[in-house]
């Protein structure tokens, strides 16, 4: 855990909502010679797409979210925190 993120959302998160993120949306890592950073691709709808961003991985979680029946007890803008949280860690190195 990084204490700059967990800082940052204090609070404001739902953690039904990270486990779902966490079990549904695996992130692939290819690390090639040459470069520091590894490439970053997050499955989302059974596709595989470029962890860069972030903006755009928001919406699409948000969409796939969106319509689950599971969190509809859940405000908007605390799922859009919780996948911009979820995404963070996915970004660091």
């Amino acid at each position: 855990m990084n204490p700059e993120i967990e800082k940052k959302y204090t609070g404001d998160t739902e953690d039904r909502v990270m486990n779902y993120l966490r079990r549904n949306n695996p992130v692939h890592e290819i690390r090639l010679k040459g470069f520091e950073k590894p490439f970053k691709s997050i499955f989302i709808d059974d596709k595989l797409r470029p962890l860069q961003s972030k903006k755009y991985i928001v919406n699409l979680l948000f969409q796939e979210i969106e319509y689950s029946e599971k969190f509809k007890d859940v405000e908007e803008s605390v799922i859009r925190r919780t996948i911009k949280k979820y995404i963070d860690y996915l970004m660091l190195d």
